[in-house]
């Protein structure tokens, strides 16, 4: 959300005292002053899944050479998501899920899977620049039922 300044100017004299501006002709000024986008390196990753929360784990964004606002990550919903989705731990460090994340110019952000292995049909939702926080659901194709799973990425 951008930062918003309301600016209201009254012309005093020395003393405190209005000196006949009329009300109509004071101005107000209404200043938007949003955030830049300034992705931190680092991000802790709190997923929740059809089951409820499952680990947290840490994500690096790597810029994409050559683009603006593109980043890959190893895994979006983490290394050990499939093993506490299943309940069956043999599934640890595996379907991670590698993306490119986008940041559009609106500050929505598209996911998009990179493993021609991996299922699914990526994500959307939003960052907020002023806080560094990423909001994204994800969509998968790795299960036989389908659900969603919410990413909330907070910079470390």
């Amino acid at each position: 959300d951008p930062i918003v300044f309301d600016v209201v100017l009254t012309a005093t004299d020395v003393n405190g005292v209005n000196i006949g501006v009329d009300e109509n002709s004071i101005t107000s000024y209404r200043v938007s002053t949003p955030c830049p986008i300034m992705t931190s390196a680092n991000y802790n990753v709190d997923v929740i899944g059809p089951g409820g929360a499952t680990p947290s784990h840490s994500v690096a964004l790597v810029p994409v050479v050559g683009t603006n606002n593109q980043f890959n990550v190893a895994s979006t919903w983490g290394p050990n998501f499939v093993a506490a989705a299943t309940g069956d731990p043999s599934y640890e460090g595996q379907f991670l899920y590698p993306g490119l994340i986008t940041i559009n110019d609106d500050l929505t952000v598209t996911v998009s899977p990179t493993a021609a292995t991996q299922s699914g049909d990526g994500g959307s939702g939003t960052y907020d620049t002023c806080n560094d926080v990423f909001l994204i659901t994800m969509t998968q194709g790795l299960f036989t039922t389908d659900f969603t799973v919410e990413l909330t990425m907070s910079a470390l």
